[in-house]
């Protein structure tokens, strides 16, 4: 898969050379999905760094022109970065800071679209409760977004059933 990718990367930075108001949103996709293929590769952390700041990095630079479409693709990037940072303690500052803007960004999304969003802002909740410990109060937050989502929803499922241990352990 690593060769696919690198070629996937190759061929959309020619094209958004070429056409970047079409193309430059597959670049930063394609990194995104690199990083989150190399993540599970401890060799790779540097790597995956790098994919994740440059997918940032762009999806910054997309979400100033057209917000609406890509501070999604911010939020989640954001999100995934602190999460890798979480795995190196010297990096834990910028870890919370990136995850504090992730948060704020999946409020806002959340607060106009809670159907799409709210499920997304609540695993980001859950995420500072386990690594950065966060309040209790995050929980029951979370439990409020997630209130629009029915109950046979796997992933729903799962992270009530997340919240529901961590309020027994906290």
């Amino acid at each position: 898969a690593q060769s696919e990718y690198s070629e996937a990367l190759r061929l959309v930075r020619e094209l958004s050379n070429q056409n970047p108001d079409v193309y430059l949103s597959h670049v930063s996709r394609t990194l995104h999905n690199m990083a989150a293929f190399h993540v599970k590769d401890k060799t790779k952390l540097l790597e995956t760094e790098h994919e994740y700041v440059e997918a940032l990095s762009i999806s910054r630079k997309l979400a100033k022109t057209n917000p609406e479409v890509y501070m999604p693709n911010v939020a989640m990037t954001l999100n995934n970065l602190a999460a890798l940072y979480t795995k190196d303690n010297s990096n834990i500052d910028e870890a919370e800071k990136l995850y504090t803007e992730a948060l704020n960004l999946y409020r806002v999304l959340a607060s106009v679209t809670p159907n799409v969003y709210g499920y997304h802002c609540a695993n980001t909740l859950v995420m500072g409760v386990s690594y950065y410990d966060r309040s209790k109060n995050y929980l029951d937050e979370a439990l409020k977004y997630l209130e629009p989502y029915s109950n046979n929803h796997l992933n729903v499922k799962l992270l009530k059933y997340l919240i529901k241990e961590f309020k027994q352990k906290l």
